[in-house]
């Protein structure tokens, strides 16, 4: 059987294996590439989901800011007797958002100036009436926003909204946003604002490819998309987050960014203590989706595997079968100039003369230098190519200034090549030797220096 015969067989049968064996590989991997990919989507999903709650929470604080800058606000916020027009502001404002739980304006003294409140979401808002309206100095959120400096947001837990100390019914997931208002740089009082977060929070949890999870800075789920654990700090069923990502629990909680094995986390940016956390974790059905996808792409590479190796291993073939007969030729050839190398290298290390590559560094060290130096100078070759020993500290103190000035020399006159006087070197075992050396000046395509090749000859005699 022909050369050309047997390559062509063997080319053939190496491509109905390769493609075969890439179809059973690729079902084997299939689940932990898909697993990978799906992480690295779910960061991108995560930061989708991040980028919806700060343009959520800009919208909340620009509603806070339309109203301190309001030319009725400047108008009428200091009179005894708040004017129907204020409470209208407050109310217009709270009209345009349906998602507005509470709006209200707290004078320094704590007192509810302007309230308004909505019963539930999408509801119709309305004017809390003065005899209804509360001092709140001793509240939590009173103090820490009016705390805040000039241009600060204050923002709450997401928690639930209680009503007497208790958690009102159905529930109503709340979020408070509040700032300090100044006036000529007097503090007159606080803006808050409560949002429903229900609707939200259902939008942002419930999608088809993830599971949703967000926890706060102990670990306990605020939401999920499975709504299994929801507020469980609040309710009944207080627990840790439970699931296959347990014991990942610290590192999802201390790091502000966490790639897990099968989920991915990041931390929600809000200016408060709570450390919100948000999980994404791939749902079978992202699977699901992604391996019958993967599945038909397989099918696809197998089949163009199979026919692309008919004309490639004709082809294989032929080229080799061409490529055999040079190679035979270069390696007579090679071998001819192997054995003259030989030859020639041989006569080298049995002369008296050194060959030295030299970096070219401030110390001149030693890249290589050839076999024999320990013949002339005592050292080894390792000890010269490991830096231990540096040639320029073998030779004569008494006569390096000149054998560096004439390297000197030739490189600012942009010579190539340097033939040294004879100097003296010092050996290991402290004799002293003349040496004639030459060397030879390397430079690149940018005609920077980038070594020295030089050789050094006993002329003790």
């Amino acid at each position: 059987m022909s050369f050309r015969l047997k390559v062509l067989i063997m080319s053939l049968a190496y491509g109905f294996i390769l493609s075969f064996s890439i179809y059973l590989l690729s079902l084997e991997l299939n689940k932990d590439t898909l697993r990978k990919e799906s992480i690295k989507r779910s960061s991108q999903y995560a930061l989708e989901t991040e980028k919806k709650v700060n343009t959520y929470l800009k919208d909340i604080t620009l509603k806070l800011d339309s109203i301190e800058s309001s030319n009725i606000f400047n108008k009428y916020y200091n009179t005894k007797e708040i004017n129907p027009i204020l409470n209208s502001l407050f109310l217009d404002v709270s009209n345009t958002a349906d998602n507005i739980m509470q709006l209200r304006f707290i004078d320094t003294n704590g007192f509810e100036k302007i309230r308004i409140d909505r019963n539930s979401y999408a509801s119709k808002p309305f004017i809390v009436q003065k005899y209804k309206l509360q001092n709140k100095k001793n509240r939590y959120y009173f103090k820490d926003i009016y705390d805040l400096q000039k241009g600060k947001y204050w923002f709450s837990k997401i928690d639930l909204n209680m009503e007497y100390g208790e958690i009102e019914l159905p529930l109503k997931p709340v979020l408070r946003v509040g700032k300090v208002v100044y006036k000529k740089n007097k503090k007159i009082g606080i803006l808050i604002i409560n949002i429903f977060m229900d609707k939200f929070l259902n939008n942002i949890m419930n999608t088809k490819l993830y599971n949703m999870v967000l926890l706060d800075k102990d670990g306990y789920t605020i939401v999920e998309s499975a709504k299994i654990n929801n507020w469980c700090r609040y309710l009944d069923h207080k627990k840790l987050f439970e699931s296959k990502l347990k014991d990942d629990l610290n590192n999802i909680i201390s790091n502000d960014d966490f790639t897990g094995k099968y989920f991915y986390s990041t931390k929600i940016h809000l200016n408060n203590s709570e450390n919100i956390k948000l999980v994404v974790i791939p749902k079978l059905d992202y699977f699901k989706i992604e391996r019958d996808s993967d599945k038909y792409n397989v099918l696809w590479i197998l089949l163009g595997s199979i026919l692309l190796s008919f004309p490639l291993s004709y082809f294989m073939a032929k080229l080799l079968s061409k490529y055999k007969k040079e190679v035979e030729h270069l390696n007579t050839t090679l071998d001819n100039e192997i054995d003259e190398k030989d030859v020639l290298l041989s006569l080298y290390q049995q002369s008296n003369s050194i060959l030295f590559r030299w970096n070219n560094d401030e110390k001149r060290t030693v890249s290589s230098v050839s076999d024999n130096v320990k013949g002339l100078i005592g050292y080894t070759k390792e000890e010269f190519e490991s830096n231990e020993v540096i040639y320029s500290e073998c030779i004569h103190e008494d006569d390096l200034p000149k054998a560096l000035e004439e390297l000197k020399k030739a490189i600012k006159y942009n010579q190539s090549f340097v033939s040294h006087k004879p100097y003296r070197i010092i050996t290991k075992s402290g004799d002293e030797k003349w040496v004639l050396g030459n060397t030879l000046i390397v430079k690149d395509k940018n005609d920077q220096i980038v070594k020295f090749v030089g050789y050094i000859t006993d002329i003790s005699h």
